[in-house]
């Protein structure tokens, strides 16, 4: 059992993925051919988790799942709620004594309840392992993408979703599906709110630009008191690799005009 160092929600851990973080200045490698073979790294840890439900609402990130892939063009993918990755960074330890102590449907589901010796504790159940072992190759987590701007820094954690056939318009096209994890922080004293996103992905010799007004419908305000906000969206490609950097801009709140922070080059690799 755990709280969340940024966000405060409660949450327990439901499995260990040791990642490598590419954590360099982007600057000279936005446009060359890059992969992680040829960037250094690190190996860190992360975690997969369930969210306590009861705190939800209260969090600065949205509302985080894991995204699978449907089997039709009017439904590609459907979410489970609740569930997130951290760093180990993040994790907060904590006792209870409470014998329902995270509030979610898949809570009893994988652990029971162990009152032995005077004490509560929560092992995990075989369908814990059957669930990790079926859906294993949509859950890991391999690569972390971290750069500091100004003062703000972004961490991507991309998965692969697999690929799927969909008919639309009357033609079948072969779609590779991919679900990212953003977390912007502010690290400095000013209070900003992110305005716009700016994105550019390459897939084999193509190249596209997408321009927004903030992220997922919001424009966060990121301050000393509330530094973090993250959230999750997807991308298809009929490639079966890629590219993905950008840069976010953000209004400063002392009036002083507006500033810029890179989202670093992560990797798109099917698997």
């Amino acid at each position: 059992l755990f709280l969340h160092r940024f966000f405060g929600y409660r949450g327990v851990v439901l499995y260990r993925w040791p990642a490598s973080l590419f954590d360099k200045d982007e600057e000279n490698i936005i446009h060359s051919k890059d992969n992680e073979k040829d960037r250094q790294s690190e190996k860190v840890i992360y975690y997969q988790v369930l969210v306590d439900q009861r705190d939800a609402p209260h969090i600065k990130m949205q509302r985080d799942s894991i995204t699978f892939l449907g089997n039709s063009a009017e439904e590609p993918l459907y979410s489970l709620p609740g569930f997130d990755y951290l760093s180990h960074d993040d994790i907060l330890p904590y006792e209870t004594v409470d014998k329902q102590p995270i509030k979610h449907n898949f809570f009893n589901k994988f652990f029971e309840v162990d009152e032995r010796n005077g004490t509560v504790s929560f092992n995990p159940r075989e369908s814990l392992k059957s669930w990790h072992d079926k859906n294993h190759h949509f859950l890991e987590l391999s690569a972390v993408y971290r750069c500091v701007t100004n003062d703000l820094r972004v961490t991507v954690l991309p998965f692969y979703m697999g690929s799927r056939n969909f008919v639309a318009k009357e033609e079948d096209v072969h779609y590779y599906w991919w679900r990212y994890c953003v977390r912007i922080e502010n690290l400095g004293t000013i209070p900003v709110k992110l305005i716009n996103r700016h994105w550019i992905i390459r897939s084999g010799n193509n190249l596209e630009e997408v321009h927004g007004r903030g992220v997922v419908g919001m424009m966060p305000v990121l301050n000393p008191e509330e530094p973090a906000f993250q959230y999750s969206s997807h991308i298809s490609l009929k490639s079966s690799s890629g590219h993905m950097w950008g840069n976010f801009q953000f209004d400063r709140l002392d009036g002083l005009g507006n500033i810029f922070c890179r989202i670093p080059m992560l990797s798109l690799n099917s698997k």
